[in-house]
């Protein structure tokens, strides 16, 4: 029983200190690439590029003269992937994961119709500028870029500033996102914060160093005002995660507290015309700065004291608490255990001992045994006879002991 008892002790606080570490384990990367994924590093992503200015009325080119040479073609019913000959493995992969990618992303946005989107994938970053459109350059540390003029995607498999593999599936989520929000929007302008936020939130973004960059910047009073990434991102790429991960936040805090039918309200109202603030107080109930406001003030509470609660000092002297905790405990029922174990010993030896002859009680008792001189008091209506030996009382009669 004992044995038992222990078992149980040892697991059930094992699964409560696995419980108390599982929220602060980093998540695991999602996607399907076969080639290695870090989560260490963000995937900047640019959301949308001015597209070049043409001659009225006439298109203006995807790409330069040569840039796509060589490229192999795959084609699905929305998608075409372009991918330099060496990436064959990833084309069909990609196409796939793009007509998934963006049938849920229309039931989480709205529906987003339109012509055939192309992808072109090359290996290193430094590519990227090459098969964009003339004119039309990605950010420097960008990995990825939607032109929604162009209905196209640009991808690199690798990230310009360390060379490393990026989680490419999860890239492609995001500029889907991008691109579903610019049909429903019609290519309207909305906040870049909104727009990066959207994306973020409908691709799943789960880079656990996006919370850091939050509390950080919440500890040591650094948010950016959401104005100062109204229409693009800080300049300094030091700062750019810092952007994307508050339009993550915000975002989701919307999200939290008005629900998915209004944010597919907005995007909805924008696209047919009515101007974003306009849109946003209609959908939400509340103003951009309003917004701001009750965000920040939520950062104040949650994250000024969240980083002393999970740090490592923290976390092992509550798991020591719970610990010591359990072991009194269990010392306690052990005690009682070991208590009741002695009273049903006690009974047991009881139970087993020989029973004791029993007593029948004098019916009618004498102060002095039964026995007395013959000088003292006689049997009832007389004395005793004088001369005689000891009187003793029995079966209601007096007799004298010869």
């Amino acid at each position: 029983m004992r044995l038992r008892t222990r078992g149980r002790f040892r697991w059930r606080w094992l699964g409560a200190a696995l419980l108390v570490l599982l929220p602060f384990l980093s998540p695991e990367e999602r996607g399907d690439v076969a080639l290695a994924t870090f989560v260490d590093e963000p995937a900047p992503i640019v959301a949308r590029v001015v597209p070049v200015e043409t001659t009225p009325g006439a298109p203006a080119p995807s790409f330069s003269p040569g840039a796509l040479d060589g490229f192999l073609v795959v084609r699905t019913e929305r998608f075409v992937v372009r991918a330099e000959p060496e990436l064959t493995a990833y084309a069909g992969r990609l196409a796939l994961e793009a007509e998934r990618g963006f049938d849920v992303l229309q039931r989480l946005l709205g529906p987003a119709p339109g012509p055939s989107v192309e992808l072109r994938v090359v290996s290193n970053a430094r590519e990227l500028a090459a098969v964009a459109p003339p004119g039309s350059p990605p950010p420097g540390w960008a990995t990825a870029v939607m032109y929604g003029d162009h209905d196209l995607i640009v991808l690199s498999l690798t990230s310009p500033r360390s060379g490393r593999f990026i989680p490419l599936f999860a890239v492609l989520r995001h500029e889907l996102a991008h691109l579903v929000v610019d049909r429903i929007t019609g290519g309207r302008p909305i906040p870049r914060w909104f727009d990066e936020g959207i994306a973020l939130w409908a691709a799943g973004d789960d880079y656990a160093g996006r919370q850091e960059e939050l509390v950080n910047a919440a500890m040591r009073d650094h948010l950016l005002p959401l104005e100062s990434i109204e229409r693009g991102y800080p300049s300094d790429p030091e700062q750019v995660p810092l952007a994307y991960a508050q339009s993550l936040d915000v975002v989701s805090y919307l999200v939290d507290r008005h629900g998915r039918a209004a944010l597919r309200q907005a995007l909805r109202e924008v696209g047919e015309g009515t101007p974003f603030r306009q849109a946003f107080l209609n959908a939400f109930g509340t103003t951009v700065a309003r917004l701001e406001e009750q965000w920040r003030q939520d950062i104040r509470v949650w994250y000024r004291w969240l980083p002393a609660l999970v740090s490592g000092t923290t976390l092992w002297a509550l798991i020591s608490f719970l610990l010591a905790w359990a072991y009194l405990r269990q010392r306690r029922r052990r005690q009682a255990l070991y208590a009741e174990w002695d009273r049903e010993e006690v009974a047991a030896e009881r139970a087993a001992a020989p029973a004791e002859p029993k007593v029948w009680p004098d019916p009618d008792p004498k102060p002095w045994g039964g026995i007395r001189p013959t000088h003292g008091q006689g049997p009832p209506g007389g004395k005793p006879e004088a001369g005689k030996g000891p009187i003793v009382y029995h079966d209601g009669r007096y007799h004298t002991l010869h």
